[in-house]
């Protein structure tokens, strides 16, 4: 689910983005996820090179979730980081840029009819682990479990 709401949510398209934050967030968050959905589509239009009024014919932004860590806090709460390739399309046919980043959420167990699903909460919750390049050993200290192998599916 984190993975996800990452891999759909970090778009530079608005209405994407609040989307998977109406998809995946907690309910008792989702008016401020959305907003912060928003918010993030800005932001990574502009970190693009892109006027987010009017950003560039091809301008945008794909994040490809790498690896997790995950620790339970409890039955219905997990801690869950994810190390993240961004690539940023700043359009026009402009070279793109590609960085790691990482981010940390708090993941929670929401009760519905029929069943549940786990939804991520505006918690904070601290610093997130440093990114690290898979396939290092940092990678492996770091205590990172790919998700995906270099240039293959999860």
């Amino acid at each position: 689910m984190a993975a996800a709401a990452v891999d759909f949510g970090w778009s530079t398209d608005l209405a994407q983005a609040r989307a998977a934050a109406d998809l995946y967030a907690d309910p008792a968050d989702r008016a401020a996820a959305e907003d912060n959905a928003a918010h993030l589509a800005v932001n990574l239009t502009l970190a693009a090179g892109a006027n987010p009024g009017a950003p560039a014919p091809g301008c945008g932004a794909q994040a490809q979730v790498l690896a997790a860590r995950v620790q339970a806090l409890d039955a219905r709460d997990v801690l869950v980081s994810l190390l993240v390739r961004l690539t940023l399309y700043p359009g026009n046919g402009a070279t793109p840029s590609t960085r790691l980043t990482s981010l940390k959420a708090l993941v929670t167990w929401v009760d519905a009819a029929g069943g549940g699903d786990w939804r991520y909460r505006l918690t904070p919750v601290g610093d997130p682990p440093a990114p690290t390049a898979p396939g290092t050993a940092a990678f492996n200290i770091a205590g990172w479990s790919a998700l995906t192998t270099p240039g293959g599916p999860r």
